[in-house]
């Protein structure tokens, strides 16, 4: 009876949360961005694509010893595309190479 009692719990707490997150919720005050309203109902992908070179050396940047790392150099680059998409939605967004900076 006490695992049906935090059942319920649970359950109610998840929904109260996941439709305090909807557009519905706002109702006609609802003056967020597209974007965001979009998000309610769909989960965006980002794909960044970097060529092998640049991969290595962000790899290689993060094996480094405990004692130092937070004195490390940061890896940066501009050579890297990116790509944000929300499926079931028109909603693309595609940045090239030096239209923006990947660290």
């Amino acid at each position: 009876m006490k695992n049906l009692k935090i059942c319920f719990l649970l359950g109610l707490l998840t929904n109260i949360v996941v439709n305090a997150s909807r557009s519905d919720f706002y109702g006609k005050n609802d003056n967020r961005s597209k974007l965001f309203k979009i998000l309610d109902d769909h989960v965006g992908k980002i794909k960044i694509t970097l060529d092998k070179d640049e991969w290595t050396t962000m790899k290689n940047m993060t094996v480094l010893d405990q004692m130092i790392a937070a004195d490390a150099p940061k890896y940066s680059t501009n050579k890297a595309s990116m790509e944000f998409i929300i499926e079931g939605t028109d909603y693309k967004v595609e940045y090239e190479p030096e239209q923006f900076t990947f660290e």
